[in-house]
């Protein structure tokens, strides 16, 4: 099929998929479609100050442009101890714009099984999600808002319009390996100064990003372990580590260090929390001079509470 189709100019590589399917991949440094659209990727026009997410400050708006925030709500009628009611759920993660039509976040962050509830007097139920008259599938559970800095501040021309949701399907919801989904949309983002696409890494390299490395977290999750979130997008700068730094994180769950990634702090100054995950670890690459382009290289998974000192977190690749 290669023969036959006509990529961008800024996708050299063509991978025939059998039988009658060509895809174009645009080239390192580029995002998009490979045929009709492969822009460069990885552009903030605004420096981040970076800080922490836990106990940090805000980040500067429009300096994480690849961010999306992610807000799942559901509601349905169920009988607790005898009692109908009216129940509500509601879910917040971040994501990461990977093209036009494509957004990455993580698998867990996605409720389309069951979720919790506690009533009144503390005591927790798991409720098994039911498609009714106000959500009759996942995808209307959900809304998508890019260019997004303060929440507080979000309008409905933000709003991204939802086609398809996809898990991996070898995601464990126990383990949460293999914790990523993909976000389809029913229109293109078109992308501006405050809206971006991040960059992929190659998919030949083998170990990215390499141990000893700075990475960058953002997202609106809690700014301490027992705290409230944040209206405003926080940013930090963190360190790649070894696995066996993670070794006294859910020491009972199996890990998987070939799609797994172990970064963080290990003062517990800098960490995700609650709320953050499904953002993405970013790394640099200066692929012109004077130019950095940010690679997202990972998706916030899960950790052991928040800024836990030698506990950092766990990151899905």
């Amino acid at each position: 099929p290669c023969l036959l189709k006509k990529c961008h100019k800024n996708a050299s590589v063509c991978i025939d998929r059998f039988p009658f399917w060509a895809q174009c991949i645009c080239d390192r440094g580029y995002a998009g479609n490979g045929r009709s659209h492969c822009v460069e990727c990885g552009i903030s026009y605004v420096q981040p100050n970076l800080e922490r997410i836990v106990g940090g400050k805000d980040s500067l708006k429009s300096s994480w442009p690849f961010a999306v925030y992610i807000i799942q709500t559901y509601q349905g009628q169920y009988d607790i101890k005898g009692s109908s009611r009216l129940i509500n759920f509601s879910w917040v993660c971040g994501g990461t714009i990977l093209n036009q039509r494509i957004i990455l976040t993580a698998a867990h962050c996605i409720q389309d099984k069951f979720f919790g509830y506690e009533d009144e007097q503390g005591n927790s139920y798991t409720l098994e999600i039911q498609w009714n008259q106000w959500y009759s599938n996942v995808e209307s559970t959900l809304e998508v808002y890019a260019g997004v800095n303060d929440i507080r501040n979000i309008n409905k021309s933000q709003r991204l319009p939802v086609k398809r949701v996809n898990k991996h399907e070898q995601f464990n919801e126990y383990t949460l390996l293999n914790d990523v989904a993909i976000i389809e949309l029913n229109e293109n983002i078109e992308s501006r100064f405050d809206i971006q696409f991040a960059c992929l890494p190659n998919s030949s390299s083998t170990v990215y990003p390499e141990v000893n490395r700075s990475a960058f977290i953002i997202g609106w999750g809690r700014t301490s372990e027992n705290g409230y979130p944040s209206s405003v997008l926080q940013n930090s700068k963190i360190k790649i580590f070894q696995a066996d730094k993670c070794s006294r994180i859910e020491v009972d769950v199996e890990k998987n260090w070939d799609s797994q990634i172990c970064a963080g702090s290990l003062d517990g100054s800098r960490d995700t929390c609650q709320g953050d995950s499904g953002g993405g670890l970013f790394v640099t690459e200066f692929l012109e001079p004077n130019q950095s382009q940010y690679f997202v290289s990972g998706i916030v998974s899960y950790g052991d509470g928040c800024a836990r000192v030698g506990k950092p977190g766990i990151f899905q690749i």
